[in-house]
């Protein structure tokens, strides 16, 4: 009797290069995909996956142009953490990681998940190293925190730039800002006798 592999899902979000008209432009996409393991996730989507997916969703799509891995986990069955790279795993999956393995690395409290991977494999692989790295982290942390206590429930002042069209060959963007005109002075009508404070304006407006 054959054995049924293990089935993994894959959440992924980014941008995409379609056709609107004439123009190019840049629109966002969230997917999910069935691999067949989890050793390299991204690599399969972006290599087979996410350009017929695109076409699909939109029959203008012309390229992929980012691709981010939310997240990665087993279709059935409860959650191995050593059956996942770390590079891939989601904060709560690194908490179970980290407990599996005993590691001193207080992943709930980061705000950046991908310096929390690169932590919890520097504190598998060199614990010492670790805590010095961490030490100093602990400080960044606590900026961050600070940051966001005073932004909660602000949502900040400006507005949003315009759209951008984009190089299907390149991905870069195509448009550039017109720069600004310089400010028109109005001059006051000449009158009979001021011959002289008007050459004076002049020199200084020139």
């Amino acid at each position: 009797m054959a054995t049924v592999s293990r089935i993994f899902l894959a959440k992924v979000h980014g941008e995409y290069i379609t056709s609107v008209g004439e123009n190019k432009i840049l629109k966002g996409y969230n997917a999910t995909f069935r691999l067949p393991d989890a050793s390299a996730p991204l690599g399969m989507i972006k290599g087979k996956l996410l350009t017929p997916f695109l076409k699909k969703l939109d029959p203008n799509a012309i390229a992929p142009y980012s691709w981010y891995l939310d997240e990665i986990r087993p279709e059935q069955g409860a959650f191995d953490p050593d059956e996942l790279p770390v590079l891939f795993q989601t904060i709560e999956q690194l908490g179970v990681y980290c407990k599996r393995h005993k590691l001193q690395v207080p992943v709930e409290e980061y705000g950046n998940l991908e310096i929390a991977r690169q932590h919890v494999m520097l504190a598998k692989e060199d614990p010492m190293a670790f805590k010095k790295i961490f030490e100093k982290y602990q400080t960044t942390m606590a900026v961050d925190r600070e940051l966001e206590d005073l932004n909660q429930g602000f949502e900040g002042i400006g507005t949003a730039g315009a759209e951008v069209e984009v190089d299907p060959l390149t991905g870069k963007t195509t448009a550039k800002p017109k720069a600004a005109a310089a400010p028109k002075i109005k001059k006051a009508p000449k009158q009979a006798g001021n011959e002289d404070e008007d050459e004076e304006e002049d020199s200084i407006l020139s």
